[in-house]
């Protein structure tokens, strides 16, 4: 019959005495049902209890040659390989006063010697079934511990008050903080508000308090999307004993469903109405009706057909922006500025205009997408000729920045109001249209050169006054910046 010492499974007691005989009575007594390890001196029961593969329990006899049993409790405790390991002294010695420094290093209990068997072993039990106890809880709390560092989701546990007892990896990361151990959820979350009514998320945490918790969409200074669910949690009493809160980031389900939301307009409408026109017009033909020469008839099918691909494109480009396909490569911006102004040259001379190109360096060497920074050019220029008067001028310079180049478009159209100014960048914004409605567009070619710059690590701004023209300005970094989401 395989007796415990031979199963590896099971618990190890190591016993240390100076006395051979007391290790073999201590032995015979635990072996059937512990693994036991034995040393003769406090140095060789250190080595062995602070080894690759430590004891549960160690037995110490206080009265050794050497060191005795105090100063080796007292160096167990002392180190970390060591330090959680349970004592048992066992002495001869009955003084309060011994027993009380037993304790006070560290032990888990104090018996004196004679030793009766039922006792100790009965004393043996108790602290080997509090170390698996113990080992299990901890094992718990690990795995709680890696579960909630390994959620996605900046994820906070706190006690009643919205003190912060618990956070993961992701809670550090998005509030730029590495403790957050402490802090109170009125201070981290001061800057969230409502989507819906812009109001301060904080108002809602302490209505919580007093339900069972609450989920609300609201957004970040970052511009960020997020769901914050606060949930209660309990103890095992029943009783609540804080709150568990999530910030989900939206950010990428939104725009999801705002592209789609723009393909649908575009379909459903922008792409629509000149197809529609051609349509009628068609029909007009076949009827044969002489309202319409058949040569204006065939000019204007040509103006929608050709309207109706250049929102097609417009819409491509608008795109192609927002993908993640961006294909970075040198490139001088310098050459590239000439490219651009070649581009409308043709548009320039339909409106009697000139485009002067009036300060740039020999080279503006930088690393960029080339054909979407071409077009985000070639956008503010055509815009700059639009809106600028017939026989007119546009101007153009490249500069370098501290780090960055910056090209200026410059024009003497009708100028932007500056309460206008902040919509000019969105998608479909058509502030034009009551001022200059004979100018058609789509309102994505500004949006276009904003998400361009953007994913460059760059931006976009304008500068203008109603009446007096405008600037438009790109900057764009010399050196690649990653953005997120870029490879």
């Amino acid at each position: 019959m395989m007796r415990a010492s031979e199963m590896p499974d099971l618990p190890v007691v190591l016993l240390i005495d100076d006395v051979p005989d007391n290790l073999a009575f201590l032995s015979e007594m635990l072996i059937d049902e512990y693994q036991v390890k034995i040393a003769l001196d406090g140095e060789r029961g250190l080595a062995l209890a602070q080894s690759e593969d430590p004891p549960d329990l160690i037995l110490l006899d206080i009265t050794m040659t050497g060191i005795d049993g105090y100063e080796v409790c007292r160096r167990l405790k002392a180190d970390p390989r060591s330090k959680s390991i349970s004592v048992i002294f066992l002495t001869a010695r009955q003084d309060v006063e011994d027993e009380q420094l037993g304790f006070e290093l560290g032990a888990v209990d104090y018996i004196v010697k004679p030793i009766s068997p039922p006792i100790l072993l009965a004393r043996v039990r108790t602290h080997i079934a509090l170390k698996t106890a113990a080992d299990r809880l901890l094992d718990l709390n690990r795995f709680i511990g890696d579960s909630l560092d390994n959620l996605p989701d900046p994820t906070l546990v706190c006690d009643l008050a919205g003190r912060v007892l618990i956070a993961n990896r992701a809670s550090s990361r998005y509030f730029d903080r590495g403790h957050l151990i402490g802090y109170e959820l009125t201070a981290l979350l001061k800057s969230l508000h409502s989507v819906s009514d812009q109001r301060p998320v904080l108002p809602d945490i302490a209505s919580a308090r007093a339900s069972s918790g609450f989920r609300r969409e609201v957004q970040d200074p970052q511009g960020r999307r997020l769901l914050v669910r606060c949930v209660p949690s309990f103890a095992a009493s029943g009783l609540q004993s804080g709150w568990i809160l999530s910030l989900t980031d939206l950010s990428e389900i939104r725009e999801a469903e705002r592209q789609r939301d723009q393909a649908l307009r575009f379909l459903t409408h922008d792409l629509r109405d000149p197809q529609s026109s051609i349509l009628t017009l068609l029909e007009l033909y076949r009827r044969g009706t002489r309202d319409i020469p058949a040569e204006e008839l065939l000019q204007r099918i040509e103006r929608h057909a050709q309207r109706a691909l250049h929102l097609s494109d417009s819409y491509a480009q608008a795109a192609r922006a927002e993908s993640k396909d961006y294909h970075f490569a040198p490139c001088d911006l310098s050459g590239l500025l000439d490219e651009a102004i070649d581009g409308v040259w043709a548009m320039a001379r339909e409106r009697d205009a000139e485009v002067q190109l009036l300060r740039r360096p020999s080279s503006a060497p930088c690393v960029i997408d080339r054909e979407l920074v071409l077009r985000a050019i070639h956008n503010l220029l055509s815009n700059a000729l639009k809106f600028g008067p017939s026989g007119g001028k546009v101007c153009c310079t490249l500069t370098a920045r501290a780090g960055y180049w910056l090209v200026s478009v410059q024009d003497w159209g009708p100028g932007i109001a500056p309460q206008h100014q902040a919509q000019l960048f969105l998608p479909y914004s058509r502030l034009h249209e009551s001022s200059q409605p004979q100018t058609k567009g789509l309102g994505l070619g500004l949006a276009f050169v904003s998400t361009v710059a953007q994913r460059h690590g760059g931006s976009v701004d304008v500068r203008s006054k109603s009446g007096a023209g405008s600037t438009f300005r790109l900057l764009l970094p010399r050196e690649r910046v990653k953005k997120a989401g870029q490879c």
